[in-house]
Formats: C-alpha cells, sequence, structure tokens
C-alpha cells in the first residue's frame, strides 16, 4: 500500500469534514443558508 503525503491527508479530510458540515446544517430538503450572502441553496452546490 503506497503511503500517501501529508498534504493528500489534509485535502481528502478537508473534503470530508466540509461535506460533514454542510449536511449537518442542511434542513429536510437539503437547502442550507449561506453564512456570507444569506443566499439558500443545496448542500451539494
Amino acid at each position: 500500500m503506497k503511503k500517501r503525503s501529508l498534504s493528500t491527508v489534509k485535502k481528502e479530510l478537508d473534503r470530508v469534514f466540509s461535506e460533514f458540515i454542510r449536511k449537518r446544517d442542511a434542513d429536510l430538503d437539503g437547502y442550507i443558508t449561506c453564512v456570507s450572502c444569506k443566499k439558500k441553496v443545496h448542500w451539494k452546490d
């Protein structure tokens, strides 16, 4: 098994954690409100 570099692991962890936070804060329909512009968007966007 090839070792992954620390920067690669950090990038993957950041992606996974960001997805977790968006899903956690989404409403039942999957929409979140942007904290900077207050626009309502789907968590995947």
